[in-house]
């Protein structure tokens, strides 16, 4: 004889996992790039967006300087005289 409980904790978890599949496999279904049908109608009657403004120009290269001073208080005494 099967016990009383064994079919209850046996079909939660199935049930469980079953609409999890059932909601991952919905998602899937659908591309990433079309929205669910209920933003899809408001979105139809809605004004085209505005374009992006253009990028601003990049700005111009710098004179790179070098100022003659290099730190050596970490170099290796055979390196200070390279």
């Amino acid at each position: 004889m099967i016990p009383h409980g064994s079919h209850s904790s046996r079909i939660v978890p199935i049930l469980g996992l079953a609409l999890v599949l059932a909601g991952a496999l919905m998602s899937c279904g659908r591309g990433a790039d079309t929205p669910p049908a209920s933003t899809r109608a408001a979105a139809d009657t809605t004004a085209p967006a505005p374009a992006p403004a253009p990028t601003p120009a990049p700005p111009p290269p710098r004179e790179l300087t070098w100022s003659g001073n290099v730190d050596m208080t970490l170099w290796s005494p055979g390196r200070e005289g390279l």
